[in-house]
């Protein structure tokens, strides 16, 4: 398994990338470093993926008492000492049939529980329209969060973190919500998860967040915010589809000959 090496495919934006996962029916890197993604719990594949194809989606559903319904781990990241690292990927679909769980969370570094601090992105009121909130500790080991602008959340959002030694980054499309200097060194850490994934309190009727994951990068350098929005542009045009193509060759086919006569 390569950690340190990148998939680099002529873009500037595939510099530094550990883990690129499109979820076409599996969460394997589609890059050349083998950094896959585990899943644990209830999930599916759907069919309304962000600009077309696959999505993953993570089922809130209490399949797994004590680790909260399906999530993701990147493994292949836990107990390294990073320099920095980021996070981006397309989300949509966040439902909770109940009240917030503190621990449905996007993304988390940390054990996700109180005996560590951790730093993370998770609902604030979720609902039709909803705040992301980045939830990190202070001094003390006290819960601090920083929430975004609200969103809706029928509609693909792109949430990026961005973590060095000295300070974090959030962004939602590409605009930056909040940046602020971490307490404790974040790395090396023994969880890096994304959705669902740890129960440490409350009782079994508690509500687990029901969300889809899409077009997912990780990096082990940290974007700066021109790379975050200039991501953000690319990626929110949709890829020309087999057909449009055909189109587009048929139509220089045409004209080409028009010319000709």
């Amino acid at each position: 398994m390569c950690i340190a090496c990148s998939y680099v495919n002529g873009s500037t934006l595939d510099v530094g990338m550990i883990g690129h996962y499109t979820f076409e029916g599996n969460a394997n890197d589609i890059g050349s470093s083998g950094n896959n993604l585990q899943l644990n719990g209830s999930y599916q594949y759907i069919s309304t993926g962000h600009n077309g194809g696959q999505a993953l989606r993570m089922n809130g559903d209490r399949s797994l008492f004590y680790n909260g319904g399906g999530y993701m781990r990147a493994s292949f990241m836990e107990n390294i000492g990073f320099s920095a690292v980021t996070f981006n990927f397309w989300t949509r679909g966040e439902n909770m049939d109940g009240s917030l769980d503190p621990t449905d969370k996007f993304v988390t570094i940390g054990n996700g529980d109180d005996s560590r601090p951790t730093l993370s992105i998770q609902t604030d009121h979720p609902g039709q329209t909803f705040n992301y909130k980045l939830i990190t500790r202070d001094s003390n080991n006290t819960p601090i969060g920083f929430s975004s602008p609200a969103y809706n959340a029928a509609d693909w959002k792109m949430l990026t973190l961005t973590v060095t030694g000295a300070e974090y980054a959030a962004y939602v499309n590409g605009v930056e919500f909040v940046r602020g200097a971490p307490v404790v060194d974040l790395f090396p850490t023994p969880l890096v998860a994304f959705a669902h994934h740890t129960w440490w309190g409350g009782s079994a009727s508690a509500s687990r967040m029901t969300l889809e994951y899409d077009d997912m990068r990780i990096y082990d350098k940290a974007l700066n915010s021109s790379e975050v929005s200039n991501l953000y542009a690319a990626e929110s045009v949709p890829e020309p589809s087999a057909l449009s193509l055909l189109a587009i060759g048929l139509g220089g086919l045409a004209m080409l000959r028009r010319r000709r006569s």
